[in-house]
């Protein structure tokens, strides 16, 4: 196979894997703590098995296609999310708690995914191509991640903003770290 083909393919099929969303449900019933929360947990298992993926990566091209696929399906469950804290109403106390306690657990995820993401850097660079591919994801991911986390943090009662921006400052720092790993690279 053509080194212009198996790009085409580790780009293209994470679009591909795209056509099959996972329906994230919209809190039209008063349940908004579950809705984001239920987002939440979504976001926090789909990072996960994006950082398994990196990990168990062999370092060849073909099999960063597994990792593109996951990176995709990450950034448009990001974005699902986002809808679904939109739709929601405002949250009373108990549930902004609630949902801190799943933003808790997700930021210790997003940290050693990205943790694994930056330690592999040194396979992606080899292979030339990759490591543009993962700076897009990260950069298109942070953005996502940014939308979806205001959205969330305006449903927060006004009191607890300024907590609820506390908990996701972590996440935003690890990924501009992996960020600016990555922009070496083209520095």
């Amino acid at each position: 196979m053509q080194l212009p083909r198996l790009l085409l393919l580790v780009v293209a099929l994470p679009v591909m894997a795209l056509a099959g969303p996972v329906p994230v449900p919209v809190a039209a019933d008063g349940k908004e703590k579950e809705a984001i929360t239920h987002a939440l947990g979504l976001i926090n298992t789909q990072t996960a098995d994006l950082g398994s993926a990196v990990a168990n990566w062999k370092g060849d091209l073909l099999g960063a296609l597994p990792i593109t696929t996951k990176s995709a399906q990450l950034l448009e469950q990001l974005r699902r999310s986002r809808r679904t804290a939109d739709a929601s109403r405002p949250l009373s106390t108990d549930e902004a708690l609630a949902v801190a306690v799943a933003t808790g657990d997700l930021s210790r995820v997003v940290q050693a995914t990205l943790g694994t993401i930056v330690d592999n850097k040194p396979r992606f660079d080899k292979l030339l191509v990759l490591s543009p591919v993962v700076l897009l994801n990260l950069e298109l991911q942070r953005g996502a991640t940014a939308d979806f986390s205001d959205a969330v943090v305006r449903k927060v009662p006004e009191g607890l903003k300024t907590i609820a921006q506390g908990l996701i400052k972590p996440i935003d720092d690890a990924f501009a770290a992996a960020i600016d790993k990555y922009k070496l690279f083209w520095s």
